[in-house]
């Protein structure tokens, strides 16, 4: 991002704005005056918690994962004296221990590394959307390729998930093999619903069904599914505790994959609005992270006007500039002023440097739900990256770039957004790009809202929602192009047929949202006269189809640089300072909420006065 004018020229422009807005109360944005107070959280006191329980590390026995200097130097029988060994992936070994035998593990002459394990969270959730009802499912647009005799036959596709029902009639005809890594059976839902869209998609397709609980499972099962040669590997999960910049412990599993002609599709994740990022913010010094320049250091779950009751998950991530901070997250109820959850003061580390703290909390009664972050100990000059993979699907002040869940963020991943049908948009929720690394990060979007008929859910007809359901299906239409296509397609081809028969559904080309557009399954098999419904710029997310502005505009707000806020105000396809003014003139009684949140540039829920000035100040 850049400033749009000089400093002296803002200043100066400042002044005009001030004096309009006096001039148009009413008429333009929400005066200073109608501003809700700025949230304050009180000092943290440990004692104020209710029974709401933490889930961060709680019990005496914990797992971690050993890693070795060489694969061949593990020696499974010495680790036994301290706990139970678990799954063993290349360099790594889980072992459950005691916390006081750490140090004793560490100080083995092979061992070069010991950390708790990471699990991943799945990439789905009760998100609403729109969808066609279970069992009708033309609109996934491969009707025709299915009369014309292209199903996948005999491509092989490996499933990584929680657990699975294989003998659900959803997919057991098309079950080859299933392996577990896990120490204990998996929820199967999730799993079975991933290989029902599958099936769906690419209904001759031959199925390996994985269970994994933890990181080094999910290593495992990928070195199992290549000794298999499967042509395609769907993950429809997410690591959150991992930063997305591409570069972790996943990252050669998946490139190994790829130079074995497996396709690898993940799914981005659900977190574009329930994730936040940027610098620790402390202006009155009272070690409360400040969500907006304005001072607020509340950040409504999922918004100030709703009760919330369930579980939540919280990580925060950092990278330490220099000397090291510990930061840690907090949930505050603002009616009883109150801490309701407090992290335990636990901090790990990733194998990759990066540190993070996490929170997990269950059976919160619904009442008001607010999330603090607060600065333990070190300088706080880091960037801070706040994640919610559970719980409420959104956040009062969310930034939905760089939301990408690891292992999406590698670059030989083909990592899937989603696309809702019914009101032919990119989902809300769905995560974005860049990468931390600068990388675009979204490859194609997917169909998403897909009914499943395995009747693991509450309902016979449940609709499978979230990103997890745009993987698989990606990875069915992936199926058919490889059944249509002469030869061994590799991934890079296949990649490159899904990707350059997309529908652009934002900009024209590939943008940080939907990658290169949603997946047109008729073009990417070359099946003619399909239902699927053509995506294309003029139907897009876009909230604004006409000007908002009068006759000063020249056409709808657009999205400059994808980060889902509308800086080209006034639509002449530039993002200048006219655009600051152009925003002090809104008539915001005449906004959709879906508009409100593409001009809310402070994410406080408002459109007024603060956000005229972050939009000045954009960089």
């Amino acid at each position: 991002m850049r400033r749009i004018w000089e400093i002296s020229s803002i200043g100066v422009s400042f002044l005009i704005i001030i004096s309009t807005l006096i001039g148009f109360v009413g008429v333009g944005v929400v005066t200073s005056n109608e501003r809700p107070p700025i949230g304050q959280a009180p000092p943290v006191n440990t004692t104020t918690t209710t029974d709401v329980i933490s889930q961060s590390q709680g019990e005496d026995m914990q797992a971690y994962t050993v890693t070795a200097s060489n694969m061949d130097a593990i020696d499974a029988a010495q680790l036994t004296e301290y706990g139970e060994i678990g799954t063993r992936a290349d360099r790594r070994i889980e072992l459950t221990m005691s916390p006081s035998d750490l140090a004793a593990v560490r100080n083995i002459s092979w061992v070069i590394d010991v950390r708790p394990v990471m699990h991943p969270e799945p990439a789905q959730a009760d998100i609403p959307g729109s969808a066609q009802a279970a069992g009708e499912n033309n609109s996934l647009g491969v009707q025709q390729a299915h009369q014309n005799g292209v199903t996948g036959e005999n491509i092989e596709i490996g499933i990584i998930d929680k657990g699975f029902d294989a003998d659900n009639p959803t997919i057991e005809s098309n079950v080859v093999d299933t392996q577990s890594f896990r120490r204990s059976p998996g929820n199967p839902a999730h799993g079975t619903s991933v290989a029902e869209i599958v099936t769906q998609t690419a209904p001759d397709s031959q199925l390996y069904l994985v269970s994994t609980s933890t990181g080094t499972d999910i290593e495992a099962a990928i070195s199992y599914l290549l000794s298999e040669d499967v042509d395609i590997i769907v993950h429809s999960q997410g690591i959150p505790a991992l930063n997305d910049d591409g570069d972790h412990f996943l990252t050669d599993d998946i490139n190994a994959a790829t130079e074995d002609g497996s396709l690898f599709i993940n799914a981005a994740g659900n977190e574009a609005q329930t994730h936040w990022e940027g610098e620790f913010r402390d202006t009155d010094t009272d070690g409360i992270h400040e969500w907006t320049k304005s001072g607020d250091e509340l950040n409504c779950l999922r918004n100030c006007e709703v009760e919330y009751s369930g579980s939540i998950t919280v990580y925060i991530r950092w990278e330490d500039q220099g000397k090291e901070s510990h930061y840690r997250p907090l949930l505050f109820n603002p009616r009883i002023d109150q801490y309701i959850a407090i992290d335990d003061n636990r901090v790990f580390a990733a194998s990759t440097g990066e540190r993070y703290a996490l929170l997990r909390v269950k059976n919160i009664q619904s009442q008001p739900v607010d999330l603090v972050v607060d600065h333990v100990s070190g300088p706080a000059d880091d960037r801070i990256e706040v994640i919610i993979p559970s719980g409420p699907r959104q956040i009062q002040r969310n930034i939905p770039a760089s939301s990408i869940i690891a292992p999406g963020d590698v670059s030989d991943s083909l990592t899937t957004a989603a696309y809702e049908v019914g009101p032919r948009q990119l989902a809300p929720y769905s995560s974005r790009g860049p990468t931390d690394d600068g990388r675009t990060g979204i490859d194609v979007t997917g169909y998403t809202n897909i009914g499943v008929t395995n009747g693991l859910y509450a309902s016979e007809e449940f609709r499978f929602t979230g990103t997890s359901a745009a993987a698989p299906y990606a990875g069915g239409i992936a199926a058919l192009v490889e059944d249509n296509q002469p030869g061994d397609q590799s991934p890079a081809e296949i990649t490159d047929t899904l990707k350059s028969s997309s529908d652009d559904i934002l900009n024209v080309g590939t943008d940080a949202a939907s990658g290169s557009g949603v997946i047109n399954a008729a073009d990417a098999v070359d099946a003619l006269e399909t239902e699927a419904p053509t995506a294309t710029p003029e139907s897009t997310m876009n909230p604004f189809s006409n000007s908002i502005l009068g006759a000063d505009a020249e056409g709808p707000p657009t999205d400059i640089d994808d980060d889902g806020k509308f800086e080209d105000v006034n639509g002449d396809n530039r993002y200048t300072f006219d655009d600051v003014i152009a925003l002090a003139f809104v008539d915001t009684e005449k906004l959709t909420n879906q508009q409100r949140d593409a001009l809310d540039f402070d994410h406080d829920g408002n459109i007024d006065f603060d956000d005229v000035v972050e939009l000045a100040f954009e960089r």
